[in-house]
């Protein structure tokens, strides 16, 4: 079966449309060296997928390689250039303003046990999530949420803004932008750690 879509915007698509993408996303041959993704499928007919779904994918195993190249290598770290980007993405306070706090408060660095008392600075009424607590009908959006999901082996995180949570039978996902490297894309919601609603 030739697999396509009707929408290429990923923040657009809908739950139908994810369900291709991913079943594309399984057939498409790659290898996992350190985190790094090598694409072994080169092009759309090795698969049987149109010419659109294959260029998002390579868009998302590119982009993928993109985090994993930025990333810190420590448990605990998140780093800090993708929790700026993120927060300041979202309007209320500019990058200097955020990053005048982390490096007066915080030593100039995010850790996974001090990025609750950097969004209760900006955001005090912010709230919680758990992937395991989510459905989908959340009411999520780029502009009022964000979150961090673990991107490899190693236990580092990414933080990125999240557009909505699309669940399926197997597996849901969470379709989200990424501030940091101006790309939309798409993970697997049991690979977030925490989801932060920032505002209403």
């Amino acid at each position: 079966e030739c697999l396509s879509v009707s929408e290429t915007r990923l923040d657009q698509m809908t739950k139908e449309d994810v369900v291709v993408l991913l079943r594309a996303f399984k057939r498409m041959e790659k290898v996992d060296s350190n985190g790094i993704w090598i694409r072994k499928t080169k092009s759309a007919s090795e698969i049987n997928v149109s010419d659109d779904i294959f260029n998002i994918l390579v868009g998302i195993v590119e982009h993928h390689n993109r985090i994993r190249n930025h990333i810190t290598k420590s448990s605990s770290d998140i780093p800090t250039d993708c929790v700026l980007q993120s927060l300041a993405f979202l309007g209320d306070y500019s990058w200097a303003e955020i990053n005048f706090f982390i490096n007066s408060y915080c030593g100039g660095v995010v850790t996974i046990y001090n990025i609750d008392n950097i969004l209760h600075h900006f955001y005090p009424n912010y709230v919680t999530y758990s992937p395991d607590s989510l459905g989908g009908g959340e009411n999520f959006s780029k502009y009022t949420t964000v979150g961090y999901f673990f991107t490899g082996g190693t236990g580092s995180q990414h933080m990125v803004n999240i557009n909505g949570i699309i669940a399926l039978p197997d597996s849901s996902v969470v379709s989200y932008y990424d501030a940091q490297n101006k790309f939309d894309s798409f993970e697997y919601l049991n690979n977030f750690g925490v989801i932060y609603k920032l505002k209403p």
